[in-house]
């Protein structure tokens, strides 16, 4: 009955406890609307775990980087691809989205290839929102 507890509690609260970053998915959801313009992909995730409440609340499309354990679902090629077209300007990520066993490469691309605008967003504490460039 503790777990259940704990679940109840955390679901209320609107968090969790799943590695997400989002503490205000409301905020980061008004902000990726209104800057999407022409982008198919809301943003992108580099993990399924931390777009799991903006997918719940938005039922938008998100582009996927990597999967269960952090198994790439694309390459970086393909993502720089998707950045330098406009199909994508935002990702969800964070320090610990690479795995004990490395980190996927597309991962790394985007790490390389991002700059933090949570604070300036007013989405979330550092470290939540990335705006992506080819």
């Amino acid at each position: 009955s503790v777990p259940f507890a704990s679940s109840v509690s955390i679901a209320r609260q609107h968090r969790s406890n799943a590695g997400l970053a989002l503490q205000a998915p409301r905020a980061l959801s008004t902000f990726l609307i209104a800057h999407q313009g022409a982008t198919p992909y809301e943003v992108a995730s580099s993990t399924v775990f931390r777009s799991s409440a903006l997918i719940v609340r938005d039922g938008r499309p998100v582009l996927m980087l990597t999967s269960y354990r952090g198994r790439p679902l694309l390459s970086a090629p393909r993502l720089a691809r998707l950045v330098s077209s406009g199909q994508v300007r935002y990702i969800l990520m964070g320090p610990g989205d690479c795995t004990t066993s490395g980190c996927a490469p597309v991962v790394r691309w985007a790490h390389a290839h991002a700059r933090d605008v949570s604070r300036a967003t007013g989405v979330g504490p550092r470290g939540t929102l990335f705006e992506l460039h080819a």
